[in-house]
């Protein structure tokens, strides 16, 4: 369900007479036609798919009306109709006391059904909740004498939503005055475009733990300095890479007044990610569910809270003789990166330092053997020519990990550009060897030979580290593979060497 998303295809359910036909027909003519009224007109069944242009919608996105009526339709088509669906109107009519309990009673159920049934028939590994489409839960007939404050008329709606966390909103409307029609499209579309469910819990009031990771992230993306706090230069950074408009001084003051009910919120006037995640809560508490979410999209989040493939890969061809290596770009990045985790300033980085920079990833991607594979100082820590040289050898033997850590790491918002500035392809071997000259700066090499031959000493030498050092070396954590910056007439380039071991047979 969750492709890239073309369309908003939102269909109306409900039972029969309960005036979804009459909706769609009051939004597109912008007025009531009854059959019981007027003589000339014939309320039919059910309507063509009714087109949406992109240019009144959110996000410039078209959306694309389906009516549904068991008059013409069948259970197949119900069920074919649902798992097309981007969002569903369930409509009732608030003078039908049957309408609406059928909402519980048999189309959120079955709705329910066919989306498992979905979702165990599919052969990829999903997560199950991009099978659940949000819901809109659509009272028509306001214009009626019903009584629709009655308790009983309240009671089942509220528990509606409570009992069912894929009702996004409840809109109350008349077909007839067209009283909050466009409204039902409109929040259609946005159930869509900015979904409550996957960010916030309406039951609790609060942030979701997925919800509460993500801006976790960009909040630490967005403190430059590190300090656990953003500033105001850093808020209006994030303002303008976000919004596309600075942060005025009056709305900066504003935005801190929200804050002030939690002294851990603010520190020295500057905005806590306890804070910034209070700010975030706020918007989907107000109904704002698009300010977080256009923070969310900058940021590369999917509606499923995951980093979409668009915005943690690259689109370039490595021809089979040519390597791929890190752009300008890209090393200005990393030392970015480096020097902000490099909390004592010691030109390396430790295990808590690096954990630290990980931290905005899924894992963190160095293991105990990196301390065997690049440069380190006596303390085990990671010198800056050796952490250069681990995202060398990442990115020369597994470009998709390469790429995917740099996003997670804001290698896209920091130049506000793709990944695939953050890489340069080098020119085919064969022009190399012709032309006797060369502009790649890392370069493979091979070394074979037989157990205990020496091979391990050899890598390790390459690393700066004598046979004492050498000898303190877990086994289990001892590598094939070794990087560092070597020099070759006066021109610094970055070696990996890597042994294989030739087996003999006498």
């Amino acid at each position: 369900m969750n492709k890239e998303l073309r369309e908003v295809r939102i269909l109306m359910l409900g039972e029969s007479g309960v005036g979804k036909t009459s909706l769609i027909l009051s939004l597109v003519s912008e007025q009531f036609l009854d059959d019981t009224e007027d003589a000339n007109f014939d309320l039919p069944a059910k309507l063509e798919p009714i087109t949406i242009p992109a240019e009144v919608t959110l996000e410039k996105i078209p959306g694309l009306i389906i009516d549904f009526s068991f008059r013409e339709q069948t259970d197949q088509d119900l069920v074919n109709e649902i798992e097309k669906a981007s969002v569903i109107c369930l409509v009732y009519s608030i003078d039908s006391e049957e309408s609406k309990q059928k909402l519980s009673t048999f189309w959120l159920p079955k709705i329910e059904e066919i989306e498992n049934t979905q979702f165990k028939s599919s052969s990829n590994f999903q997560d199950q909740s991009q099978f659940k489409r949000p819901i809109v839960i659509v009272g028509n007939k306001t214009d009626t004498d019903f009584d629709r404050n009655s308790p009983t008329q309240d009671g089942i709606i509220i528990q509606l939503v409570r009992s069912f966390s894929q009702i996004e909103t409840c809109v109350m409307c008349s077909a007839k005055t067209l009283k909050n029609v466009p409204e039902v499209f409109y929040y259609a579309q946005k159930s869509v475009l900015y979904p409550t469910a996957p960010v916030y819990d309406v039951d609790k009031k609060q942030l979701t733990l997925l919800g509460v990771k993500c801006f976790s992230r960009i909040f630490k993306l967005c403190d430059m300095d590190n300090d656990g706090r953003l500033n105001d230069s850093e808020l209006n950074e994030f303002q303008l890479k976000c919004f596309g408009v600075s942060l005025s001084s009056s709305s900066l003051q504003e935005v801190k007044s929200l804050l002030r009910s939690n002294s851990e919120n603010l520190i020295e006037n500057e905005i806590t990610l306890k804070g910034f995640l209070h700010l975030q809560m706020l918007f989907f508490k107000k109904g704002r569910h698009e300010t977080s979410w256009t923070v969310l999209k900058k940021f590369g989040y999917a509606k499923t809270l995951s980093l979409s493939q668009e915005y943690t890969s690259i689109s370039m061809k490595i021809p089979d003789s040519c390597s791929i290596e890190l752009s300008q770009k890209c090393y200005e990045f990393l030392q970015f990166l480096f020097n902000k985790h490099d909390k004592d300033k010691d030109g390396c980085l430790n295990e808590k330092e690096l954990g630290e920079l990980f931290s905005v990833c899924p894992i963190v991607p160095w293991g105990k053997d990196v301390h065997n594979t690049v440069e380190t100082n006596l303390d085990g820590s990671i010198t800056f020519c050796g952490y250069l040289s681990q995202w060398i050898l990442t990115t020369y033997f597994d470009i998709k990990t390469s790429a995917e850590h740099l996003a997670y790491l804001g290698y896209n918002n920091f130049f506000n550009e793709t990944l695939n500035s953050a890489y340069i392809v080098s020119r085919p071997k064969e022009i190399d060897i012709s032309k006797k000259q060369t502009f790649r700066n890392v370069f493979l090499c091979y070394v074979y030979g037989r157990k205990k031959c020496g091979k391990t000493s050899f890598l390790q030498g390459l690393l700066g580290r004598d046979l004492v050092q050498q000898a303190r070396i877990n086994p289990d954590d001892i590598t094939r593979w070794a990087c560092n910056l070597v020099q070759f007439q006066n021109i610094e380039k970055y070696l990996i060497v890597k042994f294989k071991i030739i087996f003999f047979n006498y």
